[in-house]
């Protein structure tokens, strides 16, 4: 039985397995997961949704990222949601969990892998997320207790969605910085989101990528026509601040390192973008931020 935050969700899904001498076999490959104990998961966060998915992140260390499996043998047996469970979650982790939610559901709305199935459930997430956001925003951080409900079932809608459509290139991108730094993964992820999205319209703004920015436009009453990322960069602003990844640690010299380590060890969730993304632009991503 696991009950935590998405990082023991993820160990006990790799602790149900036949784990051989080096967990990390598992993770590369090198080793077939087998599963040998049933699995309960209680999640305590509202953003993995990893209670309804077959994927499970580990952060390895021979690697310097972070790195996923998504095999069948890890779904859970019995998924619970208790809302009360994240009463004590603190401000700043609510907010980049939900965040990591958000992220999963319109990743997973523009995945290629993306189905009416997928989407129904992406977008009750990423409406019942913006929003709670929009009633924290007008009336302070305690206002989200009003909302639990609402937040854990958006990050379960989202781990549906995302779990059947996979994630792209916002969690691949994180991954490093969330190995190389111990950022914790929604974190990460918040870092790269809206870069990663104005990347796409740059690349191909008349496609399906339309639908989702008129949807966060409609959330936060602007012109789909108009800089709708820059509009949501400073409404998730309201809730907490961006960094610079040099902030974290991270070095110019760090810009090409990273670029190569994500291409070489996240192409299961490269593959889900929206458009290709090729070398010379995910490092323009990683300059950009840094």
């Amino acid at each position: 039985i696991a009950f935590g935050g998405g990082t023991i969700v993820d160990i006990w899904k790799i602790l149900a397995l036949n784990v051989h001498e080096k967990s990390v076999d598992i993770f590369t490959g090198a080793v077939p997961p087998v599963k040998k104990k049933k699995l309960v998961l209680v999640p305590t966060t509202c953003g993995t949704g990893s209670e309804v998915t077959n994927v499970a992140i580990a952060e390895l260390k021979s690697l310097h990222t972070k790195k996923g499996i998504a095999v069948d043998e890890t779904y859970a047996d019995v998924a619970v949601l208790v809302p009360e469970t994240i009463n004590g979650l603190p401000y700043k982790f609510f907010v980049t969990s939900s965040v990591d939610a958000l992220i999963h559901a319109i990743e997973s709305y523009l995945s290629p892998k993306a189905s009416p199935f997928t989407e129904m459930y992406s977008l009750e997430a990423i409406k019942m997320i913006m929003d709670g956001y929009k009633e924290i925003v007008a009336n302070g951080e305690e206002t989200r207790f009003k909302y639990l409900k609402e937040f854990v079932l958006a990050s379960n809608y989202a781990g549906i969605a995302f779990g059947n459509a996979g994630c792209a290139a916002v969690h691949a991108l994180s991954y490093v910085i969330g190995g190389a730094f111990h950022v914790p993964h929604g974190e990460a992820n918040y870092q790269f989101f809206t870069e990663v999205f104005k990347m796409y319209m740059r690349k191909d703004p008349k496609g399906k990528i339309v639908e989702a920015t008129k949807i966060f436009a409609d959330a936060l009453g602007c012109d789909p026509d108009g800089d709708v990322y820059d509009e949501l960069d400073k409404f998730l602003g309201k809730l907490i601040a961006k960094k610079p990844l040099k902030e974290y640690g991270m070095v110019e010299s760090q810009i090409d390192e990273f670029t190569d380590s994500t291409i070489e060890n996240q192409q299961r969730l490269l593959g889900n973008n929206y458009v290709f993304l090729d070398r010379s632009e995910i490092r323009e991503i990683y300059a950009n931020l840094f």
